[in-house]
């Protein structure tokens, strides 16, 4: 089916192993193919189609061994990585699938809710510990992000006029 000897590099941006073959059955336009669809075709006997995904199970996109490979829908493909992604709500417990890697509520009305929940210090323990560390340790310590706490700040100080 192929018998060159291939040279793998690694994507820096995405971690997987490519090769260089502009011949390939499987190349891009730049002649680049990805060594895991590679090896997975040779495993299946056929060359993977463009419609098909080919699944890390141990999620090491470096590991192409053929045992450690699978040939999928991009449905399956989904189902296999959103388990890994699943986390609990905060505030209700509930598990949802963040869109944003630092998402932590389920919902707006949770996201409020959690705020509604933080002992936030007093205008001068918040300016004071801003100036000791950072918005950014003081947001962590809160659980909040640092314009969460800039905001917090401005709008107190607006209310003390």
């Amino acid at each position: 089916m192929y018998d060159k000897e291939v040279k793998t590099v690694q994507d820096i941006t995405l971690k997987y192993l490519y090769f260089m073959d502009k011949q390939h059955p499987l190349s891009d336009k730049k002649g680049r193919v990805w060594h895991h669809r590679h090896v997975a075709s040779l495993k299946i006997g056929r060359w993977v189609s463009h419609s098909e995904h080919v699944h890390h199970i141990d999620g090491n996109r470096a590991n192409n061994n053929p045992e450690n490979l699978e040939v999928v829908t991009p449905s399956e493909h989904w189902d296999r990585h959103k388990v890994l992604l699943a986390r609990s709500c905060l505030v209700c417990d509930k598990e949802f699938y963040p869109r944003k890697d630092k998402q932590k509520t389920c919902s707006t009305a949770c996201a409020h809710k959690k705020n509604e929940k933080i002992k936030w210090p007093t205008l001068d323990e918040l300016v004071k510990e801003v100036e000791e560390t950072s918005y950014s340790a003081t947001g962590r310590r809160l659980g909040v992000s640092d314009n969460a706490v800039k905001k917090r700040i401005d709008r107190l100080q607006r209310e003390q006029g």
